[in-house]
């Protein structure tokens, strides 16, 4: 009778395994943007952003690519940021998209991407990818997360570069006026 019991328990766990196993294949396959979800939630880094980045190979979409760069950014993968936000910019589609996300967006993206190609060592294509993706010099805005991150290595060179940048600009508003006086001050001392 005892043997009995235990070959049911053991038949029924192997039973559930295989349907849950299954299920989670299924899942796997046809909706990865599930499984990224779920990892998300549970803040499992790895899983997330690998079904983030099936979910956007097996769909192509611009907001499946946005996602999977805006858990980059979350969960600090600067290598994933700095290709997926690369190729998210580059979109013929984008710009409308990101007028669609609100104010904010493109300078989050461009912001982060420019954060970390600067910290990767790539420090003219952060400045030129900062300039050519600022439209409106707002208070906050990707030129001046690379300004932020010279000053605080020291970078008198890329400053200098910045610098150039903005006194081409042609709408010098109290902000590139701001940051001028900023980047000069810092490259007398």
């Amino acid at each position: 009778m005892k043997k009995i019991i235990i070959k049911t328990i053991a038949f029924s766990l192997a039973l559930l395994l295989a349907v849950t196993g299954i299920i989670y294949l299924c899942l796997a396959t046809l909706s990865p943007s599930t499984l990224s979800n779920l990892y998300f939630r549970i803040d499992a880094k790895e899983l997330s952003l690998k079904y983030s980045e099936k979910a956007y190979g097996k769909s192509g979409k611009i907001e499946d690519l946005s996602l999977l760069v805006e858990r980059s950014i979350v969960f600090k993968d600067g290598e994933s940021v700095i290709y997926y936000a690369t190729e998210l910019i580059n979109r013929e589609d984008y710009d409308e998209y990101a007028v669609s996300q609100g104010s904010g967006y493109n300078y989050y993206i461009v912001g982060s991407l420019c954060s970390y190609l600067y910290s990767s060592g790539q420090r003219a294509v952060a400045i030129g990818t900062a300039v050519s993706h600022t439209g409106d010099y707002t208070k906050v805005n990707p030129i001046r997360v690379v300004i932020e991150l010279c000053i605080g290595n020291d970078d008198a060179n890329s400053l200098s570069l910045i610098k150039d940048s903005l006194l081409r600009r042609e709408d010098k508003n109290q902000f590139v006026i701001k940051d001028i006086t900023i980047i000069e001050d810092f490259l007398k001392e």
